[in-house]
């Protein structure tokens, strides 16, 4: 079961930690000139803020 975490994990194939944080900064910034092109491929629905520990646990129970 999954009680706590912080934020989500990276995207799949977003460039290690660096891309990651690179994609982070685009992402909360409008003006950034890669906004628009990082959000049409995370997803509008990534947060990189959430954690959804309901959903892990799920998957978790899944795994056994």
């Amino acid at each position: 079961m999954c009680t706590a975490g912080a934020q989500a994990c990276p995207p799949e194939d977003c460039g290690g930690v660096s891309g990651y944080q690179e994609l982070r900064t685009a992402l909360a910034d409008p003006a950034h000139p890669e906004h628009h092109e990082c959000l049409a491929w995370a997803g509008a629905d990534f947060d990189p803020a959430a954690f959804p520990a309901p959903e892990i646990t799920s998957r978790l129970r899944r795994v056994r």
